[in-house]
């Protein structure tokens, strides 16, 4: 029994002088800050440095309040009529929008730090018909394109998960029927999301000239 004793204790303290050697010294002596830290930047440098995106986001400011906008994306057009003469000029009927439709370019230069290029399209469509017999004259269609340079400030940041804020200026230019534009555009976004790795789903809320509220969308880094 002394013997079987004797050998258990051997054993015992043994076994922290066996874990030390098969554990390596710098490991041993790292905190968990650091571990943390050696772990978040062997993840960066493993991480694509480019991304693209394509996504929907809602209607242009702009168009909003040149044109008008009702129901289901129709733009609400109300002309003045005070001359007798123009009850009987062609009239603008129900016009629509498409929506923002997106594509981007991202460059992730830092961590926590990226820069974008995103090109915005908005269609506009409609008619002019005659009010006498309310036969369609013309067919009308127009555009508006956004170009937004953006910066992208990252403030979570996991292999498969990361929260951003982001701001951008760039350019708004179009127009529908017979009016042209071009205006500066901003952009801000409080708060956004992406959920994935290689192929991602991205959700943000934003507001600015080229649209106000949500923008969902896929995405995929190389």
């Amino acid at each position: 029994m002394k013997r079987i004793l004797i050998l258990l204790i051997s054993l015992f303290a043994a076994f922290p002088l066996c874990a030390q050697q098969t554990l390596p010294p710098d490991l041993m002596s790292m905190s968990v800050a650091e571990f943390r830290r050696m772990k978040a930047e062997q993840m960066w440098q493993d991480y694509p440095k480019f991304e693209v995106r394509v996504g929907y986001s809602g209607f242009p400011i702009a168009d909003i309040i040149s044109y008008g906008l009702g129901n289901n994306g129709e733009i609400a057009i109300f002309p003045d009529r005070n001359e007798l003469e123009d009850m009987y000029a062609p009239a603008e009927g129900a016009s629509y929008m498409t929506g923002n439709i997106n594509a981007e370019f991202s460059w992730h230069i830092k961590r926590w730090f990226t820069l974008a290029g995103g090109l915005y399209f908005n269609g506009m469509y409609g008619s002019t018909i005659d009010p006498a017999t309310s036969e369609v004259i013309s067919r009308d269609r127009g555009v508006t394109f956004s170009f937004i340079p953006t910066a992208r400030f990252y403030w979570l940041n996991s292999e498969k998960c990361r929260l951003y804020s982001s701001v951008g200026l760039g350019v708004m230019a179009g127009g529908f029927r017979d009016d042209r534009y071009a205006i500066p555009a901003f952009q801000f976004s409080p708060f956004g999301v992406t959920a994935g790795k290689k192929v991602f789903f991205f959700a943000e809320y934003s507001m600015g000239t080229t649209y106000f509220g949500g923008q969902i969308g896929l995405g995929y880094r190389f």
